[in-house]
């Protein structure tokens, strides 16, 4: 019953591709029936009356609805926009499984602190990074590939180096002091590589007096825009992957949709520093969240 419903939320998600996928479909089965059917008459085939005839007509819309419903189940991918050797793709996915590739440029949102400190619910007074949030999943995978807390700190202030902090920006704008005790504005960008891999954290929060990570839609435009640029600057003609970012611990209140158009929009309104390719990864678990068509 869960995994039915489940396949009803995604086809519901789906829906213009569902209707693409029909309207193919039923012209691909009632063609190839037209056919048949030039050359082989109903009555020849046994389909002799009515009753029977109208049976054969509800099996070809049966098997075209069918059939269409895996072939939108299975779409995964779809190209957004392409001029010469630059693209623009959506597909659904593991973010941390595509970036095995050296060229491709993994973003992962994090707070203006970049703090490297997971708390579990209820571990600690004040909690900073959720071991739910893409920022603390990172943490976990540079952990399990032996990187500790203290190393990975390093690799931050290595990376932000050319960085201003907000002591050096704006403070009023963003009082909140991380455990690291510096903070940078939304926005900031630190390219790290590890393993092989390179990730580009992005400050996408910033966190209240109660550590409660908060970002607007603004603040979300502005580190994609962010992420673009530097990818343009620096990306040598790489692959940006870019999660949906607002849909959890940021409470920028965005729906899983409404994240996916937003970063179309910003990605749209800044075309000319798409250098490479970009690709929206959409979370393989959420593809009855989200319609990438």
């Amino acid at each position: 019953m869960k995994t039915l419903r489940r396949q009803i939320d995604l086809i519901l998600v789906r829906r213009p591709l569902f209707c693409k996928c029909l309207k193919k479909w039923w012209g691909i089965v009632f063609g190839l029936a037209a056919i048949i059917l030039t050359f082989v008459s109903c009555d020849e085939i046994g389909f002799n009356t009515l009753v029977l005839k109208l049976g054969l007509l509800l099996f070809l819309v049966l098997l075209s609805f069918a059939i269409a419903i895996i072939d939108t189940g299975v779409h995964s991918y779809r190209k957004l926009w392409s001029k010469g050797n630059n693209t623009v793709d959506a597909c659904y996915g593991d973010i941390f499984g595509m970036t095995e590739n050296e060229d491709s440029l993994c973003v992962i949102p994090v707070n203006t602190a970049f703090d490297t400190v997971i708390d579990s619910p209820f571990a600690s007074n004040k909690p900073l990074v959720s071991p739910n949030s893409l920022h603390g999943k990172w943490l976990k995978w540079m952990s399990d590939h032996g990187s500790d807390s203290k190393q990975t700190d390093e690799l931050i202030a290595k990376g932000l180096f050319r960085e201003k902090t907000i002591d050096e920006v704006e403070q009023h704008l963003y009082p909140k002091m991380g455990r690291n005790g510096r903070v940078y504005p939304i926005g900031t960008v630190c390219p790290i590589s590890w393993c092989g891999l390179n990730f580009l954290l992005l400050a996408v929060a910033q966190y209240d007096d109660d550590n409660m990570a908060h970002a607007s839609r603004d603040d979300i435009c502005n580190a994609i825009r962010s992420a673009i640029k530097f990818h343009d600057r620096e990306g040598q003609g790489g692959t940006l992957l870019l999660p949906l970012i607002g849909t959890g611990k940021s409470r920028a209140g965005l729906s899983h949709q409404e994240s996916f158009e937003l970063t179309v929009a910003v990605i749209t309104a800044c075309r000319k520093y798409v250098s490479g390719s970009i690709t929206i990864v959409a979370y393989d678990g959420d593809k009855d969240k989200v319609c990438i068509w």
